[in-house]
């Protein structure tokens, strides 16, 4: 998937779409603002030949399929506009963590990369018969080895969560993995169920955007469920899909009160919240790791 540098592109699409521009037209002006994506003559070529905008993104790797689904249905429903700019919404927020981490590591670096250079003294100082090369070495390892850490989580802080959900299935019975799942899939169903389409085509469309075959099966076997007359929370119940406790007593109160779509939306609201505190918390606790390493390495050379 290309990476995108600014949000700005959806939001521009948002607004000449509300301008009453189609979307080939939205496309030929944004290609002309933000010439840096090399993609636009191919989604322009794309567009023109009959695809939609949603198929035209993804297939060219401007959005992940999760986003490519949320387009999709909305361009069936006529909520591109609204579509874009939740989509313009995500990428801000990820590119707000992303600028975060990249400050806050700044003094922790250097800190850090001081802690090594001394660290590399003072082995030197204690041991003079020893080789420069196995220190130096050593040091050069030990900086590679952080910035290559921090690099996978400034790219896992800028990948959306649904490529998670769709590649680690295994993890499904972990709380963190249950949570994402309801966030992504539902999330996506709920913008399904918002266009018109009835659950049991919307749980095929969840299906394909999940790569783990335990759980693609699972949300094949949800669909069989609804397209059998059974209701949405009992099928959900024998597909045995992973969410938790609390999200099935939303929903076991929520379908009876024909309050799903208002239910599931304001507990998948309130949970993305609770989520977004706890990332914002590890963001804000990763320039302590650096910290930590500087004290284990200058300790390990003093005692």
């Amino acid at each position: 998937m290309i990476q995108i540098a600014s949000n700005n592109i959806f939001d521009d699409l948002a607004i000449l779409h509300s301008a009453g521009m189609n979307s080939l037209e939205a496309i030929q002006t944004i290609a002309s603002l933000h010439q840096e994506i090399r993609v636009w003559p191919t989604i322009i070529s794309r567009i023109s030949q009959g695809s939609t905008l949603a198929e035209a993104l993804g297939d060219c790797g401007l959005i992940s399929r999760y986003e490519q689904e949320v387009i999709a249905v909305a361009e069936f429903s006529g909520r591109t506009e609204q579509a874009l700019t939740w989509l313009a919404r995500a990428y801000e927020k990820r590119s707000r963590r992303v600028s975060q981490l990249k400050y806050k590591l700044i003094l922790p670096f250097a800190v850090l990369l001081i802690g090594v250079i001394v660290s590399s003294i003072l082995t030197l100082i204690k041991s003079p018969n020893t080789s420069v090369f196995p220190v130096l070495g050593q040091a050069i390892f030990i900086l590679a080895s952080v910035a290559i850490l921090t690099k996978i989580a400034l790219y896992f802080l800028q990948k959306d969560a649904s490529n998670l959900v769709a590649n680690i299935g295994s993890f499904r019975h972990l709380g963190l993995y249950k949570h994402l799942f309801e966030q992504k899939v539902f999330g996506a169903l709920l913008w399904n169920i918002k266009s018109g389409i009835d659950f049991k085509t919307a749980f095929i469309r969840m299906s394909e955007l999940i790569d783990s075959k335990v759980l693609k099966k699972q949300l094949v076997n949800t669909s069989n469920y609804c397209g059998q007359g059974i209701g949405v929370t009992e099928s959900i119940k024998r597909a045995k899909l992973p969410i938790t406790t609390e999200f099935m007593q939303v929903l076991n109160i929520a379908e009876p009160s024909g309050r799903w779509q208002e239910a599931v939306e304001h507990y998948l609201k309130h949970k993305q919240e609770m989520v977004d505190i706890k990332i914002d918390s590890a963001v804000e606790w990763a320039p302590r790791i650096y910290y930590i390493l500087v004290v284990v390495f200058v300790s390990s050379i003093l005692l």
